[in-house]
C-alpha cells in the first residue's frame, strides 16, 4: 500500500510506502499528526493511526509490534549532520547562481518560497550568511520543495519519490527576477533620453536614431523603462523633422532655393 503526504498547504508529496514513510519518519519529516492520502482509495488518515508506521514518542497506535526491532534502522541519523548541519530558525543563506554571482541573503521561509514558485530547485547552492559554509538547497532542512527535477537530489528532501508520479514532476527555472540588478541599462537609458532631447532639436536622423538604439539596449538588459525610451526616441525622431522641415520652410534660402534660384 502507497500513501501521499499531505502537506499544510494541502500540497501531495509522494507516493510512499510503509518503508519510506519510515525513514522520513526517522527524519523528523513525518509526524503522528501529519495527513497521509491512500492512492488506492482515496482515504485520509493522520499517520499516528497507519499500522506499521513507527513513531518513537509511542503516540501511534502501532499493532505491528514485532516491526520495532527494524528501528535500529535509526542510527543512521548521525549521518545528517556530515551532509547538512540543520539550520537555526534565523539563518539565512545567499543562492549561488550558475555564474557564481550570490544573490539575497534569504531565510528558510523565504527560499520555501521560491521553491513553491520553481525558482529553487533542489541542486541550488546556497551559502550561508554567517559562517560561509555551502551546501545544496536540498541539504537545508525546512525548505520544501513541492516538486522535484530529481529522484536522487537529496534522501533527506521529502519531496524525492515525487519523481515517480508524472503527475507532479517539473523542471526547476531561474530565479526570481527580483534578484536582477536594479541599475542594469540604468546608463543607456539615461544617454538614449539625452540624445532623444537633442534629437529634437537637431540632426534628428543621427541623434535620435541613437535614443532609440540605446533604449532597446537598456530594455534587453532589464531596464523597466527601456521601451518608454524607445519610444521617446521614436517621437523625437518624427517631431524633429517635422520641426526642422517648419524652420526650413521659413527660411528665405530654403525658398530661394525652392523657386529653382530665381
Amino acid at each position: 500500500m502507497q500513501y501521499f503526504v499531505i502537506w499544510n498547504d494541502g500540497q501531495k508529496f509522494g507516493p510512499a510506502d510503509i518503508q519510506v514513510l519510515n525513514e522520513w519518519i526517522a527524519q523528523g519529516r513525518i509526524t503522528p499528526a501529519t495527513e497521509l492520502e491512500s492512492v488506492a482509495d482515496g482515504s485520509r488518515l493522520q499517520a499516528g493511526s497507519l499500522p506499521g508506521l513507527n513513531f518513537g514518542g509511542g503516540m501511534a497506535a502501532q499493532p505491528q509490534q514485532p516491526v520495532q526491532p527494524q528501528q535500529p534502522m535509526q542510527p543512521m541519523q548521525p549521518m545528517q549532520p556530515a551532509m547538512a548541519p540543520a539550520p537555526s530558525g534565523g539563518d539565512q543563506y545567499f543562492v549561488i547562481g550558475n555564474d557564481g554571482s550570490k544573490y539575497g541573503p534569504a531565510d528558510v521561509a523565504t527560499l520555501s518560497q521560491w521553491a513553491a514558485d520553481n525558482r529553487l530547485s533542489p541542486n541550488s547552492q546556497l551559502e550561508n550568511a554567517a559562517t560561509g559554509a555551502r551546501v545544496v538547497a536540498s541539504m537545508v532542512a525546512g525548505i520544501m520543495f513541492p516538486t522535484a527535477a530529481s529522484a536522487a537530489a537529496s534522501p533527506l528532501s521529502l519531496n524525492q519519490p515525487m519523481g515517480q508520479s508524472q503527475g507532479y514532476s517539473a523542471g526547476p527555472t531561474n530565479y526570481p527576477r527580483e534578484f536582477s540588478d536594479p541599475n542594469a541599462g540604468n546608463t543607456e537609458f539615461i544617454i538614449s533620453i539625452i540624445c532623444s532631447v537633442i534629437g529634437l532639436l537637431c540632426c534628428p536622423c543621427l541623434f535620435s536614431t541613437a535614443g532609440i538604439v540605446l533604449g532597446n539596449m537598456a530594455q534587453k538588459k532589464g531596464h523597466k523603462n527601456g521601451q518608454v525610451a524607445m519610444i521617446i526616441g521614436i517621437v523625437s525622431l518624427v517631431l524633429g523633422f517635422v520641426i526642422g522641415a517648419a524652420v526650413n520652410m521659413n527660411n528665405p534660402a530654403f525658398q530661394e532655393l525652392m523657386r529653382g534660384g530665381r
